[in-house]
């Protein structure tokens, strides 16, 4: 045992102090020469337990305990050895003494603790833990094992493995770990070979020219001679189906292709060999990007697309698919670089097309523009849908300081025939459901009202405020019922009477009836609600309603008509009227549109052309409103939305209101530059995406040109079923940046790549990549394991071990536990100093021990002097006793002493005993 000094330069302060001590001491005043030694001694013991806890003085200790982690690669290439790794740790087990600690880690791609160290570990009872096989990191496992070895005990890691290495460095760990005083044992897993054929890759070029020819390399690897069916698919259809002759090593096939359409294309190909064992390796795919100009798809419905179509003909490849069409899947909407919305409701478009459009604008950075008419914005019901979430115009009318002012009265059939329905589901109730759902989109202020009629009209709730009685115009219109016949002047005069007490700007009455009534006495009412400004429109619901009557009395009342045969559409035409009653959307005047923002879609254009109308709306805070109306409300407004870029037009592009706009160059130009604007990046030519899988996740690697100025790297992924991941990359490397996707599912994905610089700006691009299987299947990475082992016992001073009965037949590297005295000294000189202190506040103390100490002197004084004089009786006694000896055995014996003699020397033996005494 020796000790270590951390701090020994506060050593020196013991020479001054203590001369200070003495100095003081020696001319201070104590009460007497005790106070003054007891005090003096105390006070130097406590500055020197002071003085050493301050140059911390630490135990070195060499250890008696060796504490063994093993470490047992569980990943898929050693599946075949278990049996062994139970063997080899039961021996281990058993050579164990009582001594040793023993601890367990397995792992994969990452570690996990199965036992932590402790002697009465069993190293052989199972493992708990779930790893990831699709890898294997030795360096985790002998990361996480020396984190589990405790201090003061002799270290040592068992590696149990068969060096397949798939990430990270485990050599590089090992080499730290001896510098630990860590020895690493190595026993090398051997599997029993078995047959095996794998697609090591599929190469093919990242970037290729539309219609060009181009060759796929496929190879494959393999350990035996055997046959094969190989298939190629481009996306999912089957390309190539041959058979082939397999042979033990490398064996590559080539495939041609060519492709007329731009855009990113993935292939897969698959091999099913006649011998084999792990099916896991049989797929690989590849993905390239097609050049060819820009790819524009039009949604349009009633031929709203064809002057779009005619527009951009001969500037882009453009496809026109109907509203019910539109695709719905990323992978499908990825070939394009711009969407064209033209003129489409919502209602038309099929359902996933909307999401799928988000996550292409907003992940991949694509292009969307809508342009308007009577089925757009808020016409064609985008708002609250992606569709408003993507644009950058809000389809409500917001006036700056006013908040919304409108009554609405709804007037519902209660007839019998309401009853009808499908599905269980009665027409009735469906309006209800309507209905109610409809409360939740009128503004603070707003007023509503409902009259329910069959033969009779009946107020179910007078017109009252919204927002304030919520619940009970929820319960009033769910207690209607139906019964009865159908009347609709005496419910819509009901109607019109409670307008003229209302003193809102808008008023709207709708009507909701699936059946026939009267067919006069119209004309009167309707008169009325023109000269009080009160609208009216209607819901025909199946084929009973008196469609013509309904449709007539919507034109004549200004608002809109409604027919429907799938009731269950009730409540998006409720929600619909909610947000329509009363608002001036549609525009049919003549202006001239007015520039606001700056914006690169009015680069080289002068003058503008009038417009006959637009489709009212409001800018978002953030969009830039390019071209404005006359009113200030806007005409062309674009913004950046995630990565992508979107574009509302609120005028037409069919002729309503634009005949003299696509007349003129200017007009025809500014279109085509925001089609220009808003369509994505082509794919990368400097960059390129790989992606290498595990079993849970993947590693994506980003190789592009090295720039100082790049402050940071993000990719985000799309994968073939829509979901998104952003991944933020770290930089590994000058031009190479690293991230963990959370998916190793095989297959093809789409990704945006964002650049974003020191200044600000920032780069979007799109490119693919794919997903194979992980590089623990792959058996043309399994030739240097046992290498790589001995390397790693080697750097460590470790031993490759050839059973489990080795692994104590030597000891490993002694450790020596450092013990800090620093804290028990800081404890003793507390204590010396409250003892001081104790002694000074209480003097009593010291004075009883003084006069203790002074009587025992005493005593001690006394015995000593008392000691000689029974020394001199005892020899006196002695010499007597031995004249009496002589007396019997010499035969000339002196005579005995008188009693007076011997009375005369007791007496002087007394006298000299009191002057001594004295």
């Amino acid at each position: 045992m020796n000790i270590d000094w951390q701090q020994p330069y506060w050593l020196i302060l013991l020479i001054p102090v203590m001369a200070a001590i003495l100095f003081f001491a020696k001319g201070g005043q104590f009460a007497s020469p005790f106070r003054k030694k007891v005090h003096t001694i105390m006070r130097a013991v406590l500055c020197f337990v002071l003085i050493l806890a301050m140059a911390n003085p630490t135990l070195l200790m060499t250890a008696n305990t060796t504490t063994t982690v093993f470490a047992v690669d569980r990943s898929a290439s050693v599946e075949k050895t278990e049996g062994a790794v139970q063997a080899f740790l039961q021996e281990a087990q058993q050579a164990k003494e009582n001594r040793d600690q023993l601890g367990l880690v397995s792992f994969g791609k990452r570690a996990g603790v199965e036992l932590t160290p402790d002697k009465d570990t069993d190293v052989t009872a199972g493992f708990l833990s779930l790893v990831d096989k699709g890898g294997s990191s030795l360096e985790n496992a002998l990361r996480l094992s020396a984190s589990l070895l405790p201090d003061g005990t002799a270290k040592r890691i068992v590696l149990l493995s068969d060096g397949n290495e798939t990430e990270g460095n485990a050599l590089q760990q090992a080499r730290a770990l001896a510098a630990q005083g860590i020895t690493v044992d190595v026993y090398p897993l051997v599997s029993e070979e078995q047959p095996e054929v794998q697609l090591t890759k599929l190469e093919l070029a990242e970037v290729i020219n539309i219609n060009s020819r181009y060759e796929l390399a496929l190879q494959i690897d393999a350990n035996i001679d055997t046959t094969a069916q190989v298939r190629l698919y481009k996306g999912n259809t089957l390309i190539a189906d041959e058979s082939a002759e397999i042979h033990k090593g490398e064996t590559r096939m080539v495939f041609s292709d060519i492709t007329t359409t731009g855009g990113g294309v993935t292939y897969r190909a698959e091999i099913v060999p006649a011998q084999d064992t792990m099916a896991e390796n049989n797929r690989v795919y590849a993905y390239t990007y097609i050049e060819d100009i820009p790819r524009i798809l039009i949604v349009e419905q009633e031929d709203s697309g064809r002057e779009w179509e005619s527009m951009l003909s001969g500037q882009v490849a453009v496809q026109k698919v109907t509203a019910a069409s539109a695709p719905t899947a990323m992978e499908q909407l990825g070939t394009y670089d711009g969407v064209i919305l033209a003129d489409v409701s919502a209602e038309n478009l099929p359902d996933g097309f909307l999401t799928a459009l988000e996550t292409y604008v907003r992940t991949t950075g694509g292009g969307l523009l809508v342009s308007g008419g009577e089925n757009a914005f808020a016409l064609g019901g985008y708002q609250n849908t992606p569709l408003e979430e993507m644009l950058p115009v809000d389809m409500d009318l917001k006036t700056e300081g006013q908040n919304s002012d409108l009554t609405m009265i709804m007037v519902i059939d209660r007839s019998g025939s309401m009853m009808d329905g499908n599905y269980g589901v009665s027409r009735i109730d469906m309006a209800k459901e309507a209905a109610i759902r409809s409360l939740d989109h009128f503004q603070q202020g707003d007023r509503v009202g409902v009259v329910a009629f069959d033969s009779f009209p009946e107020w179910v709730m007078e017109p009252c405020n919204v927002t304030e009685n919520k619940d009970a115009l929820t319960n009033a219109i769910g207690s209607i019922q139906a019964d009865g016949g159908t009347s609709i002047l005496p419910a819509l005069k009901m109607a019109v009477d409670a307008m003229k007490e209302e003193n809102t700007k808008q008023k709207h009455i709708l009507l909701l009836t699936d059946g026939q009534a009267e067919q006069s006495g119209y004309d009167s009412v309707l008169t009325e609600m023109r000269q009080r400004n009160i609208t009216l429109s209607t819901v025909a619901v199946g084929g009973s309603a008196d469609t013509q009557l309904l449709q007539r009395l919507a034109e004549n009342g200004n608002g809109r008509y409604y027919f429907t045969d799938e009731f269950t559409d009730l409540p998006e035409i409720f929600a619909k009227e909610t947000i329509l009653a009363g608002k001036e959307f549609i525009n049919n005047r003549t202006f001239y549109p007015e520039q606001q923002d700056a914006s690169a879609i009015l680069s080289g254009i002068d003058a503008v052309t009038e417009l006959d109308g637009y489709i009212s709306t409001t800018a978002k805070a953030r969009a830039d409103k390019v071209l404005i109306s006359d009113k200030e409300e806007p005409i062309l407004a674009t913004w950046q939305y995630g990565l992508g870029r979107t574009v509302a037009w609120t005028s037409d592009v069919h002729g309503q209101w634009t005949e003299k706009w696509l007349a003129s160059d200017s007009g025809v130009k500014i279109l085509r530059n925001a089609v220009s604007w808003m369509m994505k990046n082509n794919a990368m030519t400097d960059m390129t995406l790989t992606a290498e899988a595990g079993e849970e996740d993947s590693v994506l690697r980003l190789t592009m040109p090295f720039s100082e100025d790049v402050s940071q790297v993000q990719v985000t992924v799309v994968s073939s079923d829509n979901e998104t991941e952003t991944v933020q990359m770290q930089s590994t490397a000058p031009g190479i940046y690293e991230g963990v996707f959370s998916s190793a599912k095989e297959g093809a994905y789409l990704a945006a790549v964002q650049v974003a610089e020191k200044d600000g700006t920032t780069t979007n691009s799109n490119t693919g990549f794919y997903l194979s299987y992980p590089k623990e299947y792959d058996m043309t990475t399994r030739e240097n394991g046992n290498q790589l082992l001995q390397q790693i016992a080697e750097s460590t001073g470790g031993r490759v071990l050839t059973s489990g009965s080795e692994v104590f037949a030597a000891d490993a590297a002694q450790s020596v536990k450092h013990q800090s005295m620093q804290n028990p000294l800081l404890i003793l000189g507390v204590f010396l100093l409250l003892l001081d202190i104790f002694l000074r506040r209480f003097p009593t103390v010291l004075q009883r021990a003084e006069g203790a100490l002074a009587v025992r002197k005493d005593r001690k004084q006394v015995k000593k002097a008392e000691k000689p004089v029974k020394s001199t009786a005892k020899q006196a006694e002695k010499k007597q006793v031995s004249k009496e000896k002589e007396k019997k055995t010499t035969p000339a014996e002196k005579p005995a002493d008188t009693p007076e003699e011997h009375k005369n020397t007791t007496q002087r033996l007394l006298d000299a005993k009191k002057r001594r005494g004295k």
